[in-house]
């Protein structure tokens, strides 16, 4: 099964040496290369900055670097200080929102969200399902992410699944064919080394002669990050999904998926991330469904008791048409018409 790798490809060109130590606030921002908008310069207010070309999503190759370290204001002067790596320093002149570096490219500043991104309602608000409405690479339609409140995610994926005699045949990602050996608890003799053990609840998908396919496993293998996990259904699709975590520096999102990282932009209800493509919100449609399920059942509850009242009425109604029809004699207690005067039994009058 091929991985997710993500890498980070830094500009590699750093500024000339200078020193200083003044200090301003207005510089902090994300700046882009005027020549190459997927590279850029993250200026934080913590007096930290982070340096490097927009994530890419590949499958084999190095795993790529990205530049971080301090950064101060002398004057007009822009100083950096990297501590990865170690050992460097580098500057740019200001001008408004424009930093200019000598003999090469031209940074001007992003515009910020006029949320306060750094705020615990902002971080809340992104948290949720995003449905993917752009992808890229080789990542298949119907893929999306759900973003949680404490900062984790899971990527889902989903694939399509058949068996053949006792293999199973599973399209992780387009031309990407994975094949194994359905045993009674795991999946074996995958390729690039992975396992597939059955979790605990799952449910039983197929019986083979020499094995049972199961409705949830969990992947083990090298550089497959933990709790990643595959889910059949029947009707011969699944679900991919790999877990990570999430982290929000201004209106920049960051992903992290095992030891790599994928970096993405903020508008509005959509994440337009590196190497994937554009994720929009979805309406959280679950809750929707299920109030809608109990205002269902509410009203379900209703008309059954309605009705079971109607029909205990007609039951009495019916009752008393049927003794209206009739009397009791009280002295031998013959049912007699009741039309009748006298009682067809002993001749007793009728009252």
């Amino acid at each position: 099964m091929k991985k997710v790798i993500i890498i980070l490809v830094a500009s590699g060109i750093l500024f000339g040496m200078i020193s200083g130590c003044e200090k301003n606030t207005s510089i902090v921002g994300r700046y882009v290369n005027k020549s190459d908008e997927g590279e850029y310069l993250l200026l934080n207010q913590d007096g930290t900055f982070e340096k490097a070309k927009e994530m890419r999503r590949i499958y084999k190759g190095s795993e790529g670097l990205k530049l971080e370290g301090n950064w101060k204001i002398k004057g007009d002067t822009l100083i950096l200080t990297y501590t990865n790596p170690s050992g460097l320093s580098a500057t740019a002149k200001t001008k408004s929102n424009t930093l200019i570096e000598e003999d090469g490219p031209i940074w001007e500043k992003t515009k910020r969200p006029s949320s306060d991104v750094k705020g615990q309602s902002f971080q809340n608000g992104i948290s949720g399902k995003y449905a993917n409405k752009e992808t890229k690479g080789k990542l298949p339609r119907g893929v999306s992410f759900v973003f949680k409140k404490d900062g984790t995610y899971s990527l889902r994926i989903p694939y399509k699944w058949k068996i053949e005699g006792n293999l199973l045949r599973a399209e992780i990602e387009k031309g990407d064919v994975i094949e194994g050996e359905i045993l009674e608890n795991s999946i074996g003799g995958l390729s690039r080394g992975l396992t597939l053990i059955k979790q605990e609840g799952g449910r039983q998908i197929e019986k083979l002669r020499e094995g049972r396919l199961w409705s949830k496993y969990t992947i083990q293998g090298y550089r497959i990050p933990k709790g990643a996990s595959l889910e059949f259904k029947r009707d011969g699709t699944g679900i991919y999904t790999i877990p990570g975590e999430w982290e929000l520096k201004g209106d920049v999102i960051k992903v992290k998926i095992g030891d790599h990282s994928a970096e993405g932009k903020i508008k509005g209800n959509t994440i337009t991330l590196n190497g994937f493509g554009t994720f929009e919100k979805q309406a959280p449609t679950t809750k929707i469904l299920i109030y809608a399920g109990i205002i269902l059942i509410g009203i379900s509850l209703f008309f059954v008791c309605v009705l079971i009242r109607q029909r205990m009425i007609r039951a009495t109604n019916l009752k008393s048409r049927v003794a209206s029809r009739f009397i009791f004699c009280t002295q031998c207690g013959e049912e007699n018409s009741a039309q009748a005067s006298f009682c067809t039994n002993c001749g007793q009058r009728l009252e």
